[in-house]
């Protein structure tokens, strides 16, 4: 079964620390990563390449992702 690690980097303003989870899916991960994130920046991967970057942005009613 393919694998795939979301990777909440940190942030000193928040104290939110590092998070790497496994999830079976990348919908799955980005589902996890709206859940656990308000703002800041995650990535996914696969095995060692990184498939996706993106930024948590606040909209003025809901947030949104932006790849980069």
């Amino acid at each position: 079964m393919q694998r795939y690690r979301l990777l909440i980097n940190g942030d000193s303003e928040t104290g939110r620390a590092p998070l790497s989870l496994e999830t079976p899916s990348v919908p799955v991960a980005l589902l996890v990563a709206d859940i656990n994130m308000s703002g800041g920046t995650a990535e996914i991967w696969d095995g060692e390449r990184r498939i996706a970057r993106m930024r948590k942005r606040l909209g003025a009613r809901q947030g949104f992702w932006e790849v980069t």
